[in-house]
């Protein structure tokens, strides 16, 4: 059954892109918290690395 002309999308491709979308919006997430974790332990390394070339 087809019907001629139709516009739009349909649910099933609308729940689909929904799903891709927050596949990625998940993954972008998990990796801006581990770039936060990445830049905190090169600071506390970084200030490590003075003290000591201080001492």
């Amino acid at each position: 059954m087809q019907r001629c002309g139709s516009k739009g999308f349909t649910l099933v491709e609308v729940l689909v892109a929904m799903f891709v979308l927050s596949v990625g919006a998940a993954g972008a997430a998990a990796t801006q918290s581990q770039l936060a974790r990445l830049r905190e332990q090169a600071a506390l390394e970084s200030e490590a690395v003075q003290l000591a070339a201080s001492l």
